[in-house]
């Protein structure tokens, strides 16, 4: 507190006590440095990059024993290039100028993290199920006051597994090792289409029917990814009238739903027939009927039911034939599986013979044939065979004259050749029937025993006639009749066992020795058992059917 100029008094005092006193000045001076004390301080920075510290932080009680004026510190701020040690130093001022410094450490420290920002990316996989994406790809902006180091992504690359969406993280690390993250999703996208192979087939219908599958047309169809099952858009299934070419188209879809598409061409072998029968008699003994007509008394007593299939169309090697004959008189052919069996009848009757012909291919042809077997033979009342023959014969072709005549075999021969309009059999006998039997159709009924003995000047026969062909039949015959005389009108109706008409046939004139015809339909009757009747003023005609739909 003396610190400059000071008076003092100097008072001398001798031996004898007088005194004298005298002025002086005692000026107070101040050397000596304060004592300057620092301590090392650490500074955090922040988000900018920013930090700073004060001489205040860095005195560790610097002191003086007049006091001090100030205490400064060379560098209190600090950013990034400081980061770790830096030297300053303190200056201690004390109230009379006297200075002294210390140093210290200032330590610069970042314990901020950077600011992860990602982005969603959609990613493409390629031919080979493959793609990838990038960290700077995923980063949007990730920043640090003090700057990155690095960035990464968790999951770059990406195949079929991961098509859809997935979460990836990204990590953002600053230049001082401060790590910060953000997710982000990928979306895998598979948008490459299947590679679809097709193959051209040929194949061959088994059965009559064939087909084919997706797994045949494809020929090694893929997908880096896999494909689902495999379709095919065109025709599959083929029968016999299918055979050749088909275009098909072999679609090929892939497990993330992309579409490929390859035309292929199936050919199908097979070929389409037909057949007709012809019945060819074992003799030729002149008959002067018809070939699908048999006599049992005369002429040949069976006949050869040949089938000859005809190829309408075919794109295949032509193979053998089978064949399968049915019908009412399967059991007297030689074989039913022969193309040419040998019908021998055992009794007269109407007798229809389907023959089903079938190729290699299973392609079939379906063919009918009718065969009317009369008993023409004479019989005597003990009911055997005399060794004669009924012949129906009719003089100068006048139906109205015609007769039944019975005659040695010897003689029928000559006797059909002579006379244009005789026949075999009575004159009014039907397919299936027995000359001696009751003949139905006829406005009289003459006895096998009385046909036996008659001469042609001797029998004229009533030539009204009603058949119905065939007999028994389902869905439809044909019904016929002939008068002798003319009619104005006619009726012709369908009756049933019980009397009551069921249906109406015709209604009309009929001339005389004109046959006419109808074909009925019966396919809105149920079976059973009817009679057919013709009425006029002149005729009165029954005739029985078996009606089997």
């Amino acid at each position: 507190s003396n610190f400059g100029a000071n008076e003092v008094t100097l008072t001398v005092t001798d031996i004898h006590g007088n005194v004298s006193t005298a002025t002086a000045t005692v000026t107070v001076e101040d050397h000596v440095a304060p004592v300057a004390i620092a301590q090392n301080v650490t500074v955090q920075l922040d988000a900018y990059g920013k930090g700073s510290t004060t001489a205040e932080a860095v005195n560790n009680g610097s002191i003086d024993a007049c006091g001090i004026e100030s205490i400064k510190l060379s560098k209190t701020a600090f950013d990034c290039s400081n980061f770790g040690a830096n030297e300053v130093t303190l200056t201690v001022t004390d109230i009379h100028g006297n200075i002294s410094t210390a140093t210290a450490t200032v330590t610069v420290e970042d314990h901020v993290a950077p600011v992860a920002i990602a982005q969603n990316v959609t990613v493409q996989l390629d031919a080979n199920g493959r793609g990838s994406t990038t960290a700077e790809a995923v980063n949007n902006g990730s920043t640090d006051a003090c700057g990155i180091r690095s960035i990464a992504l968790s999951q770059t690359d990406f195949d079929c597994s991961n098509v859809g969406q997935n979460t990836v993280t990204l990590t953002v690390t600053d230049i001082h090792g401060n790590v910060s993250i953000a997710t982000a999703t990928v979306t895998v996208k598979d948008e490459v289409a299947p590679v679809a192979i097709a193959q051209d087939l040929t194949i061959n219908l088994v059965n009559g029917s064939a087909s084919v599958t997706p797994e045949q047309v494809n020929n090694g169809s893929n997908d880096a990814c896999g494909i689902r099952p495999l379709s095919l858009i065109g025709q599959t299934t083929y029968d016999c009238s299918n055979f050749g070419t088909h275009p098909v188209t072999l679609v090929v879809t892939d497990k993330n739903g992309n579409v490929s598409t390859k035309p292929a061409t199936i050919t199908v072998y097979g070929e389409t027939i037909s057949s007709s029968i012809v019945s060819i008699p074992t003799n030729n003994t002149y008959t002067g009927g018809n070939v699908n007509n048999l006599y049992l008394g005369y002429g040949a007593q069976s006949t050869v039911l040949t089938v000859t299939p005809v190829i309408v169309r075919t794109n295949a090697p032509v193979h053998s034939y089978t064949y399968n004959w049915s019908g009412n008189g399967a059991s007297m052919l030689s074989s039913t599986t022969a193309s040419s069996p040998v019908f021998t009848p055992t009794s007269a009757g109407s007798y229809t013979f389907t023959v089903q012909v079938t190729s290699y291919y299973g392609c079939t042809s379906t063919s009918v044939i009718n065969i009317c077997v009369k008993d023409i033979r004479e019989v005597d009342k003990k009911g055997k065979y005399t060794g004669k023959v009924f012949v129906c014969h009719v003089p100068g072709g006048d139906l109205s004259k015609s007769n039944t005549l019975s005659i040695s075999t010897n003689g029928v021969e000559a006797h059909l050749t002579q006379h244009s309009g005789d026949k075999l059999g009575t004159c009014d006998q039907q397919c299936g029937t027995a000359a001696g039997s009751i003949i139905a159709g006829v406005d009289e009924t003459i006895s096998s025993d009385k046909l036996a003995v008659v001469s042609n000047d001797e029998l004229k026969a009533n030539s009204n006639t009603l058949t119905v062909y065939p007999n028994p039949f389902a869905q439809k015959t044909t019904v016929s009749f002939t008068l002798i005389n003319s009619e104005d009108k006619v009726s012709l109706d369908l009756f049933g066992l019980n009397g009551v008409r069921v249906q109406h046939v015709y209604s009309g004139a009929a001339t005389a020795f004109k046959t006419q015809s109808f074909e009925f339909n019966s396919s809105n009757l149920p079976s059973g058992t009817y009679f057919f009747r013709l009425t006029g003023s002149k005729a009165n005609l029954t005739f029985k059917v078996i009606i089997a739909n």
